[in-house]
């Protein structure tokens, strides 16, 4: 399986499990394969209501923090489970967030 903006997947950070989805371009990940930016999703209902947090219905419950990315390699990521690939709308929220945290927009 290719590795693609909008997939989540379920890794091993750290000491704990977590799931992530990947934001970076599909161009940039052909580009400069080997490591991708990622975002943690939080599951556990106490990620704050903000302008850079992102409510997920599936394919986990749960919410993009924004401010949460992260650099995985693709092995890291391969290593860990497939979730599935997020709505191409909730993928333009969480585009517009990441616009906010790295001051992209206007």
């Amino acid at each position: 399986m290719n590795l693609a903006r909008g997939q989540v997947w379920e890794v091993a950070l750290a000491t704990k499990v977590r799931a992530v989805m990947i934001v970076e371009s599909d161009a940039a990940i052909r580009a400069l394969p080997g490591t991708l930016v990622c975002v943690t999703i939080d599951r556990t209902g106490g990620a704050p209501d903000t302008v850079v947090t992102v409510p997920i219905p599936e394919p986990v419950a749960g919410a993009v923090v924004a401010v949460d990315l992260v650099a995985l390699t693709d092995k890291r990521i391969r290593s860990g489970t497939y979730l599935g690939t997020v709505d191409p709308a909730v993928m333009t929220r969480v585009s517009a967030a990441l616009r906010v945290v790295l001051e992209l927009t206007d």
